[in-house]
């Protein structure tokens, strides 16, 4: 999968924007992290649309598990 990570104004985001200092961190709930990767590639193969929406779902815990780890 190719992701490009935009600004809100619509431009592209440089890496150092996205990228974490921390390249892997502890999932809180990898089972559900596991449940959405595997509906996201099965909705890639229904159609685009389904497809970002599953994307994003999978995203945000990810980003939320990375920025704020767990104690």
């Amino acid at each position: 999968m190719h992701l490009e990570v935009r600004t809100a104004d619509g431009t592209p985001a440089a890496p150092a924007d996205v990228v974490l200092a921390e390249r892997h961190c502890r999932l809180r709930d990898p089972a559900l992290a596991a449940a959405l990767a595997s509906r996201c590639d099965a909705a890639h193969r229904l159609g685009v649309r389904q497809s970002l929406l599953c994307l994003e779902q999978l995203l945000y815990p990810l980003w939320d598990d990375a920025t704020r780890p767990a104690t």
